[in-house]
C-alpha cells in the first residue's frame, strides 16, 4: 500500500545508517530533517519511512479525542486528566537557558558538573569530573547550580 503523504505530515526513516525524524514539506520540496540539518531529500533516499502520531499534551482536544479513540467513543473529565498527565511525564524537561556570567555552573542529566570558563572560547564549559570542553548546546543540562558573575 502506497501512502499519500501531505504538507506537514511527520514521519521516521533510515537514510543509510543513519535513522531520523523528517517533515514532509510537499510534492517538490520533499522532507527535510526535523533537527534542521538537511533538507529537500526526496522520498526515494528514505528507507523506511513511517508516519509518526504528533500529539501535544497541552491541546485538551487532541487529547480527548485520542481517549475518546482508545474507549470506543467514552469520555470521562479524569480520563482526559489522567491521558494528559502521562502524555506530559514522556517530555524532557526543557534545557535552561544558557547562564552568562563567568564560572556559572550547570548540572547535566547524570549529575555532572560543568563549569563555565571566564575566557570565552568557542567551547568555554569544562566537565569538573572529565576535564572535557564542550558548548554549551552539547551539555545536557538540566539545571543551573550558578549563574556566575558578571564583570
Amino acid at each position: 500500500m502506497t501512502r499519500e503523504w501531505k504538507p506537514g505530515d511527520v514521519a521516521v526513516g533510515r537514510i543509510a545508517k543513519y535513522e531520523g525524524r523528517f517533515v514532509f514539506r510537499g510534492e517538490y520540496d520533499g522532507w527535510d530533517e526535523l533537527d534542521g540539518t538537511e533538507g529537500g531529500w526526496d522520498g526515494t533516499f528514505i528507507a523506511d519511512l513511517r508516519p509518526l502520531v504528533v500529539i501535544d499534551p497541552e491541546d485538551r482536544e487532541q487529547v480527548e479525542r485520542l481517549v475518546k479513540t482508545y474507549n470506543n467513543g467514552e469520555v470521562e473529565t479524569e480520563w482526559v486528566d489522567a491521558m494528559q498527565a502521562a502524555l506530559r511525564s514522556l517530555i524532557a524537561p526543557p534545557k535552561p537557558p544558557e547562564p552568562t556570567g563567568d564560572w556559572a555552573v550547570v548540572a547535566d542529566a547524570n549529575g555532572d558538573r560543568w563549569l563555565k570558563d571566564g575566557s570565552g572560547g568557542t567551547h568555554p564549559w569544562v566537565g569538573v569530573c572529565t576535564g572535557e570542553w564542550v558548548p554549551y548546546a552539547e551539555i545536557a543540562a538540566v539545571r543551573i547550580l550558578s549563574e556566575g558573575i558578571d564583570q
